[in-house]
């Protein structure tokens, strides 16, 4: 405690920065002009700073005003003026329209080349605002067709114009491929054009997705040293959904390019800091701002109760102990009240008051009753008479509203669901003051009592009171001439994907995998929503788990292709992403009320593993085809470990079959998943995998007998940058040695035979140091790691086991 009191008594020196950069550099009227990046102003800072000639023509192109030429005329013009007739296009749709007329012109010609779009002509598509997905996708496809050897110049603002549409429309997917074709660019592009970038993507809306995205090009600026602005820094500190590991990597640009942290970037520190738990760097920012030691000029408003008590909750957050909490609120009582008393000091310097000295503000004790929620070794009792106690003296009835569901999800996460159920039924009448993360932990709450009706109805009333609703400030601000004090960040709905996920990963632990399955089929007409990443890793884990309800004969009747012989499905549960929403809801409610029926282990009249696998290369292949042509650098000697014990007579199939590894099914499937949308035309463009949806594919693979394709899934997370985590490398490297080694005399024996080849090593042995070269030898699994993967699949096999044999 003395430790943390000699800190906050130390002055923190002013470091030797400078708010602005020494060089004259482009970036400087970018800091004073753009400040909401929109495709108008894009396009003039990128032809300030660039002024290529084509950008010139295309400005005087849309200066002149639009003729509409009859069809007959436009088929015997020559091609520039086609390409005049598209730049004047008034709309995007009939923009498109006018260059396929001309490529199909072109093709019908007989010339035998490819005609290639001049690049102004792409720019001004992509200027124009798309008004559905399917025209989104089409520009975007028309952007990634022009080759960056043509465009070197103009590539980046062909990048930064697709960008701009896919973050407005939420098309996250494609946005990973825009990001990894700019870094074609990455050593030939300027400060403006990446601060550009990141000003786009992070004044969208909130998403984890896209802070991925944020790390990656801030790393491409740290590395080649780039300056980007103080106001590119606020934009991306000041997302709501700004992580830990964005705003480290900023505070490094920051010092590297020699910037001092203004009030704003001080305040967004602690915020960011505080929420992750880092309590060290949260301090270091909030004796800053206590200490004015910020840039710029001392603010008179940050010594204000209410600010100073809303950046001290921020600060608290980082306390992951209840004691430390209370011991450091006595700590200021007793500061407080020295300060009051002696008024010298208090006009001399500034202390770090709490808003009264007789006690402690409510936004503080709200800040100690969530320390005491989240951790779970604080006992029920102790955490209930903590609320009791202070409930009654909160204030607003907002604040008392939160109190509660900071009790409701310490409840929850201490499985206490019936006593959280309790304090639920007591804030339902309020209802109408819900915002998102309260619904979804009334959701949380209501589903593991096993009251997921309750849920689902509680979920269908927000939807209809969203629509009825108008609709919120979703739409980016055009005409913006000075820096406001809030970033813009359009406001998510109610009902969101986040929501969707929680009420999935409960019925996931309640054993209802055939609900996960029919909420992926019905999200958008039921929800509104499209899945994520979470949502995605969420459907994996079930159909993973739904193979425990699988019995043998139906496997072996399902993998010989006599499918038909078993008892038949209603057309509405084979294909209920065909229905309508009134039938799919009744759907959901109908399955929701069946209670605790057989799970059968199947989904859409086939088993659940093959068609989670199948969904899983519609999305990956899908979004990005380049996934499709690539090969993986080891291969395995054997399909699975445990295919033998799962599915003998297959296994025998296989055996005759032929030598091959990978299965025609296999390669159907993997041949067919290359359009970016399915059979019903449901397109996955808001999933970008991540770590954890990976780890998910590499634990189905292994349960549907395809381990040998794990060294795919490794090089698709490369290409994607997805970096993978310890564990996740661990039960990779676990299903690996199983296909790839075999008993010890085997094993010489094929060491013997690869060393007469000239082979080295085994394919075990390549694959590790395949994994050791992409991640470095500090990320290589330990002991620990392997052991704990070691145990997790054996504990999934033997409850598969018991399952089946139930």
């Amino acid at each position: 405690m003395w430790r943390s009191a000699l800190r906050t008594h130390l002055r923190v020196l002013r470091p030797p920065s400078r708010q602005y950069a020494l060089d004259v550099s482009p970036t400087g009227s970018l800091r004073k002009k753009i400040f909401f990046a929109t495709p108008s102003s894009i396009f003039e800072t990128y032809r300030e700073h660039c002024p290529h000639p084509d950008l010139i023509h295309l400005e005087t192109l849309l200066s002149v005003p639009h003729s509409n030429p009859d069809e007959q005329s436009a088929a015997t013009s020559t091609t520039e003026d086609s390409w005049v007739s598209i730049v004047q296009q008034p709309t995007l749709a009939s923009a498109l329209d006018g260059v396929n007329n001309v490529l199909a012109h072109h093709a019908s010609s007989g010339s035998g080349t490819r005609l290639r779009l001049p690049t102004y002509v792409v720019l001004s598509v992509l200027m124009k605002e798309p008004t559905t997905p399917a025209e989104v996708f089409a520009a975007y496809r028309l952007a990634q067709s022009q080759p960056p050897r043509d465009t070197t110049e103009l590539g980046p603002l062909v990048m930064l114009l697709s960008a701009y549409w896919l973050v407005k429309h939420r098309m996250y997917a494609p946005l990973r491929g825009v990001v990894l074709r700019t870094l074609q660019y990455k050593h030939v592009l300027h400060a403006y054009q990446i601060s550009l970038f990141l000003r786009i993507i992070g004044q969208a809306d909130t998403s984890r997705e896209l802070q991925k995205m944020i790390f990656i090009l801030l790393d491409v600026a740290v590395k080649r040293e780039l300056d980007l602005g103080v106001r590119t820094y606020r934009v991306l500190l000041e997302n709501p959904a700004a992580t830990s590991a964005v705003a480290k990597l900023v505070e490094y640009h920051m010092r590297s390019r020699r910037y001092a942290p203004n009030l704003a970037h001080t305040r967004a520190f602690v915020r960011i800091y505080g929420r992750a738990g880092r309590r060290t760097m949260a301090a270091r920012h909030w004796r800053r701002i206590r200490a004015a030691e910020y840039y710029g000029p001392k603010a008179e408003y940050a010594m204000k109760r209410k600010l100073q008590s809303r950046m001290l909750e921020d600060y608290m957050r980082s306390f992951k102990n209840p004691k430390k909490v209370n011991l450091y609120i006595k700590y200021l009582l007793k500061r407080t009240a020295r300060a009051m008393a002696d008024s010298e000091a208090s006009q001399s310097v500034p202390p770090p008051t709490l808003p009264r000295p007789d006690g402690i503000s409510h936004r503080l004790w709200l800040q100690t009753l969530r320390t005491a929620a989240e951790t779970t070794s604080v006992p029920e009792e102790e955490l209930l008479a903590k609320f009791n106690a202070g409930k009654d003296h909160v204030g607003s009835p907002q604040k008392t509203l939160f109190a509660y569901f900071l009790v409701i999800k310490g409840l929850v996460r201490r499985r206490k669901y019936m006593e959280a159920n309790r304090l639920l039924e007591d804030v339902l009448p309020m209802k109408d003051q819900f915002d998102g993360p309260k619904l979804t932990m009334a959701v949380e709450a209501l589903t593991l009592a096993n009251k997921p009706t309750d849920a689902f109805r509680l979920l269908l009333e927000f939807v209809r009171k969203q629509e009825s609703a108008p609709s919120v400030a979703s739409e980016h601000v055009q005409d913006v001439t000075e820096w406001k004090s809030a970033v813009y960040s359009p406001r998510g709905p109610l009902v969101d994907t986040r929501a969707i996920n929680t009420f999935m990963i409960c019925l996931f632990r309640a054993r209802r995998p055939d609900v996960v399955f029919y909420i992926w089929d019905t999200m958008p007409q039921v929800f509104g929503v499209e899945p994520d990443s979470a949502t995605f890793a969420i459907l994996l884990k079930a159909a993973r788990y739904a193979r425990k309800f699988e019995g043998a004969l139906q496997v072996a009747i399902a993998d010989f292709g006599m499918g038909r012989i078993l008892p038949r499905a209603r057309e509405a549960e084979l294909n209920p992403q065909r229905l309508g929403r009134d039938e799919a809801v009744a759907g959901l409610e109908a399955l929701l009320a069946s209670g605790e029926r057989r799970v059968t282990g199947f989904w859409r009249g086939e088993r659940a593993g093959e068609v989670a696998l199948r969904v899983a290369w519609q999305v990956l292949v899908g979004n990005w085809p380049v996934l499709g042509t690539f090969t993986a650098p080891f291969q395995a000697i054997r399909r699975s470990a445990d295919g033998p014990a799962a599915s003998p007579i297959t296994d025998l199939f296989h055996s005759f079959a032929g030598g091959s590894v990978e299965t025609q099914a296999e390669m159907d499937t993997a041949r067919g998943s290359a359009r970016p949308y399915d059979g019903d035309g449901r397109t996955f463009f808001s999933i970008v995998p991540d770590d954890t949806a990976f780890r998910a594919l590499l634990d189905l693979l292994a349960a549907e007998e395809r381990a040998h394709q794990v060294p795919l899934v490794l090089v698709w997370m490369r290409y994607l940058r997805v970096w993978p985590s310890r564990d996740t490398l661990a039960t990779a490297l676990v299903y690996w040695g199983e296909v790839a080694l075999e008993g010890p005399w085997v094993q010489r024996v094929r060491e013997w035979r690869a060393r007469e080849r000239g082979a080295e090593d085994s394919e075990y042995i390549r694959g590790v140091k395949w994994v050791t070269k992409w991640v470095g030898r500090r990320n290589v699994p330990r002991k620990d790691e392997t052991y704990r993967a070691l145990a997790r699949v054996r504990w999934f096999r033997d409850s598969q086991a018991i399952g089946q044999g139930e």
